[in-house]
């Protein structure tokens, strides 16, 4: 059990503790607050100072209409100090006194986590050369336990030591007490020098520290995800050495950026191309302070703070306020931002990572799609099929004679064999569940063109319904229209992903204002990770599309930050270690049959049906199954008809091919006749799990009943919906009976 005891001892010390400080210049300037305050303004605004008489001194006027920042907000007061997180100083009030440093206070780390506190521990260049030397010198430990660090009435600032603080004309001081804080009782009152204090306490495990009463600054140590220093980006061009001071010092505003003054000597690739140097606006103010003030490299594509003012045109817009720290904000004119985040991640080629999600702003697509309208007659038919040789019919027939699947085309299979059916899928979607011929026709694409990327996702990219303009524009994917270019999921039962809004909008029935109003609602958007070499700020756009613009054109790497539900075209951590996908035997059936099977094998996306799992193999399809696996028949082909149901069985045995995969019956039905529980030797292999989920071919209950409900005729038990959305059909429990049906009027 650890003890804690600490003792408090004040000292009149007449030397000098010097600390262990980070990451900071040792001959640091004079602070020159005006310059410091007027870069300030320049890239966070007018709203970024507390004493507003600097603005009449760069030409200002200080009520310009807006307080949008996209610094955020500073304070003025003297509780800023204490909780930099919460309300950061404003520059002006924070280097008032002087630049400050992060330093820890801990002469022997014992068992105790040390602390970091922001400091001033440098004096003025025209300090006394010998005060200068007392305050920054070097000193042993048992010299460190003399020399407790100092806090200004005054000024509400901690100074490393005495001399730190007498060269800054700080006379009305606090010193610091020490702290002995030990894992287990120990007795310091009978020593009689430091050095006994400090042998003790190295073998007692004791940490020393010092400490106040007042409310220090404490500093946040560096992280590698947030930039402490000037220039990691190797992108400042034009050296500042009270920048590169602010930068370094303990001042915290940020989370990327420790703080505004590394994110101004960390600034983006400045492109001729792509600036606005000079944006003219109709507000006076703006237009006036953009024109006549410096420009800053921080604030690229803009000039300075004023010209994106003028760009953004925020005197007439109603922003909520938009801070480095920010959780939700509307910023764009194609969307609404929400939990954007930023991170330096230093092990990356391209650190500098950017996150956004968003949701669509229906109004502005609206306008967008009258405008396409108006202007662009191209069509395009929407259907990015693959050209297979396949006859649809024969592949139905081929699966129905397997597994019993039904199809969507009602026309496919004899109406006779309606209650053999297994239901199916016939929605936009659908992976494992589709009917055979409604996924040969569904419109999937695995989206990778415009950012690349490990991963590519299966999305619907084409269209079903009749929509020439909108199908032209879910088929024209690229990266320079935002529309076109992020995925959209919809919020319905599939959760299907598709390639952009437009291949959304194209497979819906209808499609009118009202509809794009409240696309939102039935569809969520993807996201967008932006990884850079050099930091590009998102907040200096209004149009999103501007945004990707400049990160193309500074080669960042772009990827999209994909729905929860996405489907991947090629899982990375499938445990298939061996996919049979083609055919290596011929079967009994017609020579068309054979080809057609033989194709739906070999040359269809891996995508197009569901990977299947027989005797412990895996197949690329079901159709891999029938080219590879067909037995000789040695069982009878025919059934012994002894009641409507056999009648019918034996009808379907015999019209169908032979796929005598699960069994040495001529396919399933022929089995059915003798054994109402057909083999189920086929089942969905799950990709991501390598592990064997429902059956392909799950029999039907057994049945108790030859007729179905009294005087009910194809009685579906849902409401009837159309064939190419659902097929319905009886229930598991339930057979139809053609002999019932020509008895019952």
């Amino acid at each position: 059990m650890i003890i804690n005891m600490i003792l408090l001892i004040m000292f009149c010390a007449s030397s000098l503790a010097t600390s262990k400080h980070h990451d900071f210049l040792s001959d640091t300037p004079l602070v020159n607050l005006t310059h410091i305050v007027y870069n300030a303004i320049l890239y966070c605004g007018p709203t970024f100072v507390c004493d507003k008489t600097y603005l009449a001194q760069f030409g200002i006027p200080e009520n310009n209409g807006n307080n949008f920042s996209i610094c955020g907000s500073c304070f003025c007061d003297d509780y800023c100090f204490a909780d930099e997180d919460v309300s950061p100083c404003c520059p002006d009030m924070y280097f008032k006194y002087g630049f400050t440093e992060c330093t820890d206070f801990t002469v022997k780390a014992g068992f105790l986590e040390p602390k970091l506190h922001a400091v001033i521990g440098l004096c003025p260049p025209d300090a006394d050369a010998s005060v200068v030397k007392n305050c920054t010198r070097d000193r042993s430990e048992e010299e460190l336990l003399q020399t407790p660090p100092i806090y200004s009435y005054a000024t509400k600032r901690t100074y490393k030591n005495r001399y730190c603080a007498l060269c800054n004309n700080i006379t009305d001081f606090y010193e610091w007490k020490l702290e002995f804080a030990c894992p287990e009782k120990t007795d310091f009152n009978h020593l009689s020098s430091y050095e006994e204090i400090s042998l003790l306490t190295k073998q007692k495990n004791c940490s020393i520290i010092f400490s106040t009463y007042h409310d220090p600054d404490e500093c946040k140590p560096s992280t590698q995800e947030t930039i402490s220093s000037c220039n990691v980006s190797g992108t400042w061009r034009h050296y500042d050495r009270q920048i590169e001071m602010a930068c370094l010092s303990a001042y915290h505003t940020s989370i990327l950026f420790r703080n505004i003054f590394c994110a101004i000597c960390n600034p983006p690739t400045f492109d001729l191309i792509t600036s606005r140097l000079n944006t003219p606006c109709s507000n006076v103010n703006y237009n006036l302070s953009c024109l006549k003030l410096s420009g800053i490299e921080a604030s690229f594509p803009y000039k300075n703070h004023f010209c994106l003012m003028c760009d953004h045109n925020v005197s007439t817009i109603n922003l909520e306020e938009i801070s480095m720290n920010e959780r939700t904000f509307e910023t764009y004119e194609e969307a609404r931002l929400g939990n954007p985040s930023e991170t330096y991640e230093a092990r990356l080629d391209n650190p500098f990572v950017t996150k956004l999600s968003f949701t669509f702003n229906s109004n502005h697509l609206k306008n967008y799609i009258k405008q396409v309208m108006k202007y662009d007659n191209a069509s395009s038919n929407g259907l990015q099929n693959s050209i297979i040789p396949l006859n649809v019919t024969n592949l139905v027939r081929a699966s129905f004679a397997l597994s019993g699947t039904g199809s969507c085309d009602s026309e496919l299979l004899p109406l006779s064999t309606k209650h053999l059916q297994q239901a199916c899928s016939c929605k936009l979607g659908c992976i494992s569940s589709c009917c055979d011929d409604f996924a040969m026709i569904q419109p999937w694409i695995c989206i990778t063109e415009h950012h690349p990327s490990q991963k590519s996702y299966l999305g619907i990219g084409g269209c079903l319904k009749n929509s020439e303009m909108y199908a032209r524009l879910c088929i024209d994917r690229n990266s320079s229209d935002f529309y076109k270019m992020i995925p959209v999921a919809a919020t319905s039962e599939n959760r299907e992903t598709y390639a952009n809004i437009f291949c959304y909008l194209c497979n819906q029935k209808h499609v009118n204002d009202q509809v794009i109003e409240t696309v939102m609602l039935n569809v969520t958007v993807w996201g967008l990770v932006i990884q850079c070499k050099g930091y590009i700020n998102y907040r200096y756009f209004s149009r999103l599309q501007d945004f990707i613009n400049v990160a193309d054109l500074n080669n960042c790497f772009m990827q999209f930050d994909a729905s929860d539900k996405a489907v991947l075209c090629n899982p990375p951590n499938s445990r298939v270690k061996h996919v049979i996908s083609k055919c290596e035997t011929n079967v009994t059936l017609t020579l068309e049959d054979n080809e057609d099977v033989k194709n739906a094998c070999e040359q269809t996306e891996d995508y197009r049906f569901p990977k299947v799992l027989y005797n412990d193999t895996v197949y690329k399809n079901k159709f891999c199954i029938m080219c590879n696996n067909v037995k000789p028949t040695a069982q009878n082909e025919t059934c012994e008809v002894i009641n409507n149901l056999t009648a019918s069985l034996n009808k379907t045995c015999l019209e169908f091919p032979r796929i005598a995969v699960c069994s040495n019956f001529r396919n399933r039905f022929c089995e059915m006749c003798y054994d109402e529980w057909p083999h189920q030797c086929v089942s969905l292999y799950d990709e991501s799990e390598g592990e064997v989920t429902n059956p392909v071919d799950p029999s039907p209950n057994p049945i108790t009943d030859i007729f179905r409900f009294a005087f009910s005729i194809l009685s579906y038990d849902h409401e009837q919906t159309d064939s190419t959305i659902e097929r319905q059909d009886c229930l598991s429990s339930q057979v139809y009976d053609d002999y019932l049906v020509s008895f019952s009027f």
